[in-house]
């Protein structure tokens, strides 16, 4: 009898891997929700939390179907963006950034004055907007759009566009 290893319980910004041990050849359906590491098939990857059923086809044609399901856990893929800071260096709300509770795979911030320029662009998450712009300025207190594209793990790319008030 084959058994299973591995969390059950998905941690939505990380990785989950399943192991069986036994011998035989592993069928694991739906199988678009999984990616199989092993030619047998007995070490997956989870792309998604469902319901997943295994057969297991043992080397004497014995047929052993399992069914379990995936949960994911409560921590959900969120995103937080600040609607003001304050850039004067007093190491309080002194940049802007949205706050992730995953980080995405792919991920462009744009900042736009009110005239639609762009003052500041990062394709890095770790790079956040200090109030300056291109050229190094301080930008006058107002408000500023942003538009953040991103995708998350195992998910489209979005967009989202709002805008932050520069105190």
């Amino acid at each position: 009898i084959p058994e299973l290893y591995g969390d059950t319980l998905i941690n939505p910004c990380k990785e989950t891997l399943l192991s069986l041990s036994g011998t035989g050849n592993y069928t694991w359906t739906p199988a678009d929700k999984i990616e199989c590491l092993d030619p047998p098939c007995s070490k997956i990857r989870l792309k998604s939390n469902s319901n997943i059923n295994l057969t297991v086809i043992s080397d004497e044609d014995c047929t052993l179907p399992l069914n379990f399901s995936i949960k994911q856990s409560k921590q959900d893929q969120n995103i937080f963006v600040p609607n003001a800071f304050t850039p004067n260096d007093d190491q309080i709300n002194d940049i802007f950034k949205p706050v992730f509770t995953c980080p995405p795979e792919f991920y462009v911030m744009q900042i736009f004055d009110r005239w639609g320029n762009l003052i500041f662009e990062s394709k890095d998450k770790t790079i956040e907007w200090d109030g300056y712009d291109r050229n190094g300025n301080l930008l006058p207190a107002g408000v500023y759009v942003y538009k953040l594209v991103m995708r998350m793990s195992n998910e489209q790319r979005t967009t989202q566009i709002g805008d932050v008030t520069l105190i």
